[in-house]
């Protein structure tokens, strides 16, 4: 966690959304600035203080390694040097055939599709945004060249170092003569999607499409004519020995096309699997593999006369041979196999454990667990950069998990799936004290007080460890799902609903209020998560963009000053997690960060189409961001606590007994003996309902009678002429 607690209280809280992927936590509780003239004021002095990089996060890849993304495309240099391209930009490297790959980072954005060598030194990768980027010293630096076409094109091919195609959406073709330092349109005469295009030389060349397209050419793209494929699913995947002969496979069914005249005519060959095509290789013109969605792949070794299954264990995207047995081939999640049977056994270098996170947990920078699907549950002791699997029976999807200290943790998810662990998750022991029902986020302040959130719009709270558990509705009638919760400490708290609405309790959820309901009009709106850094200050999140602010504790919400973002209004937002006590961070769809320095006053874009995750959490000096595919990536976060600009940071104090049951409150003020301190406690909403002038006795304390103000939490405030120091108060009886 970087920022601090001024309560002198800090605790991890997890909080989950029953949707995959939407999740969010908050580590610690300090205050913000409300008005002028209160004492919330004082901390938008604070901001000055942030020394943090405007930069996008730089991502390590902890679980799986080397990655998770998809990757898309792979091609060899030599026989033990390859490069393979996919998602988030990422293009891996590998120098012993495929047993260990490293991430190159060449500054591009977005998606990588293809990835082709013409030799050992010119390379072409097909990336997002009208961009491909090449290589001339073998991938050492890459250059970033603009195809200047007005619509994405994600397949590739060049016959040499200087002739290529690229096609893609609405029957684009671009063609480059030049080692795609220029590219001229040509015309397609459709407006197919194209997924797939193969030239042999500068003139004969293919492109397959949506709908069963195939074109082909006999004078390098200047005139496009359409062939018979008797196929209606998208040409996925091609590939030509020659002139003449070539294979074709569509993503919708496991239907082999053949053609032995170019293209003019097509044969189908069934396969007998229901399983798309989405890679066709072939070594020379009697060795070829097809690759199929469910992880089968097709071995020919007399030029396509005979077929052989295998499963490989991935859904290949691509796959490439440097001979007839050695081949790699890469695909889903990150899978990156290897092969030197020729294709009958599969080796894959991706490791990590597997699963669909949905929620995390850190204790601290070592201390971590990750749920998911299928019930999986992963916990780290070295700060991530090693998970191990730990074993529940549950078969259904954990949506959430918090841990309140290395030993004592909680799960839970659907159809009232609900896990309690006293040894860090050595053994997970199911609560089934619980009704049958699907609980979507959870978290404890302390080993006592404990929530979650779940359908109906219905709380389940226990004050005795999870003992028991009581069902408490947050509205009537109870229609809405609650996807998230978040509570400060044991009395306020906040949910929000599938609705829109937003409720607030501050009697530890016992009753709620709902303070925000926005009636909107249309399509089906809702929050996914909700996260508050103080007693005032707080954020929801949800789809089609939806950021509302308050700064009244959620008695009113407001959409934010002001987000610089574009798309924000198609893009899901899954999580919202304050950084620091000032610096916020949402996560969302399409890899999209936003980030505010500002309390979520103004937010700008962080990063995107980098890391596709829904759920982030953060301790110490780093941040970790889980997702799909097992995906759990950290970042170094800038150290905010070093500037020597701006005001000192307020300190806290620590106020006993606390709880407080009415009588007599004590305090160190730090301040000598017989100095006056101004004293007054506020509640939630920054009103003062107690004010005294003391002075400090021979060890700087001072003692305060509460006997008078009732029940709740409160924020004491002790201030002199050096400054001001606060922390937060319980008062749980009168005298």
């Amino acid at each position: 966690m970087v920022g601090w607690s001024i309560f002198g209280v800090t605790g991890p809280s997890a909080l989950s959304k029953g949707n995959p992927g939407n999740h969010c936590r908050l580590t610690h509780e300090p205050c913000r600035p409300m008005r002028p003239g209160s004492i919330f004021f004082f901390f938008s002095c604070w901001l000055s203080i942030l020394s943090v990089s405007g930069q996008a996060p730089v991502w390590e890849w902890q679980n799986p390694t080397p990655t998770s993304v998809n990757m898309n495309g792979v091609d060899h240099v030599s026989g033990t040097e390859a490069f393979a391209c996919g998602n988030a930009a990422q293009l891996l490297h590998t120098m012993d055939a495929g047993a260990n790959w490293q991430i190159l980072d060449i500054g591009a954005v977005g998606h990588f599709s293809e990835v082709q060598f013409l030799g050992a030194d010119t390379g072409y990768v097909a990336g997002s945004f009208h961009m491909i980027y090449r290589t001339t010293d073998g991938g050492n630096t890459w250059t970033g060249l603009s195809t200047a076409g007005g619509a994405w094109a994600p397949a590739m091919h060049f016959c040499d170092a200087r002739h290529g195609w690229i096609a893609g959406q609405n029957g684009v073709i671009r063609h480059t003569v030049n080692a795609g330092e220029t590219w001229s349109g040509q015309t397609s005469g459709v407006t197919a999607w194209f997924s797939s295009v193969f030239f042999t030389d500068t003139l004969h060349g293919w492109a397959g499409g949506s709908g069963g397209t195939l074109l082909r050419t006999t004078d390098g793209g200047g005139s496009w004519l359409p062939c018979t494929s008797g196929v209606s699913g998208t040409i996925q995947a091609m590939f030509f020995h020659d002139t003449l002969n070539g294979w074709a496979g569509t993503s919708s069914t496991t239907t082999l096309l053949h053609t032995v005249d170019g293209g003019l005519n097509w044969l189908p060959i069934p396969l007998g699997v229901n399983q798309g095509i989405q890679a066709i290789h072939f070594f020379d013109a009697q060795h070829g593999w097809i690759g199929c969605s469910g992880g089968t792949v097709f071995t020919t070794t007399n030029g396509g006369l005979e077929w052989s299954a295998v499963t490989s264990g991935i859904s290949p995207y691509a796959i490439d041979a440097v001979s007839a047995t050695e081949l790699l081939a890469v695909g889903e999640c990150g899978s990156l196999a290897a092969s030197i049977d020729g294709g009958n056994s599969w080796l894959n270098a991706r490791g990590g454990v597997m699963a669909t996170w949905q929620d995390v947990s850190f204790l601290d920078d070592q201390h971590g667990w990750v749920c998911g699907g299928n019930g999986m549950i992963a916990a780290t002791t070295d700060g991530g950069n090693t998970w191990t699997e730990q074993n529940t029976t549950e078969q259904w999807t954990l949506f959430g998990v918090h841990f309140i200290d290395e030993l004592d943790g909680w799960a839970c998810g659907q159809y009232g799936a609900l896990w309690h662990t006293t040894d860090g998750g050595a053994t997970w022991v199911e609560d089934t004290t619980t009704i049958n029902t699907w609980f979507n986020d959870i978290q404890f302040i302390g080993h006592e007080h404990g929530w979650m959130a779940g359908i109906g719009c219905r709380i389940w709270k226990t004050t005795d460890g999870g003992a028991n558990w009581q069902e408490i509705p947050a509205s009537t009638p109870a229609i809405n799902d609650l996807n998230a919760l978040f509570f400060l400490d044991t009395l306020l708290g906040w949910a929000c609903a599938e609705n829109g609405s937003i409720y607030r309790t501050t009697d530890g959820g016992t009753n709620w209020t709902g303070y925000f309901n926005p009636n909107w009009i249309g399509s089906q709106h809702w929050f996914n998560d909700i996260a508050f850094t103080d007693p005032l200050n707080g954020l929801a999140v949800g789809n089609e963009g939806h950021i509302v602010r308050t700064t009244d504790g959620g008695v009113t919400w407001n959409a934010p000053i002001s987000v610089n973002v574009a798309e924000l209004n198609i893009t899901e937002l899954t999580d919202v997690h304050w950084i620091s006590p000032t610096e916020v961070w949402i996560i969302g769809a399409y890899g999209t960060i936003l980030r505010s320095l500002d309390l979520g006053a103004t937010w700008s874009l962080h990063d995107k189409n980098r890391v596709y995750g829904g759920v982030i959490d953060s301790q110490g000096a780093h941040a970790w961001l889980i997702g799909g595919c097992g995906m759990i990536v950290r970042t170094e976060l800038p150290d905010i606590s070093t500037s020597t600009t701006g005001p000192e940071k307020p300190e806290a104090l620590m106020p006993y007994p606390n709880p407080n049951d009415g009588g007599i409150v004590h305090w160190d003020c730090g301040e000598q003996e017989g100095t006056r301190v101004d004293v007054r406690v506020l509640n939630l909403l920054g009103a003062c309902v107690l004010q005294r002038s003391l002075t400090a006795g021979a060890t700087g304390m001072l003692d305060l009678s509460v006997g008078y103000i009732a029940p709740g939490s409160y924020v004491l405030v002790s201030s002199t002429a050096s400054g001001s120091k606060w922390g937060r108060l319980e008062v749980v009886g009168t005298r």
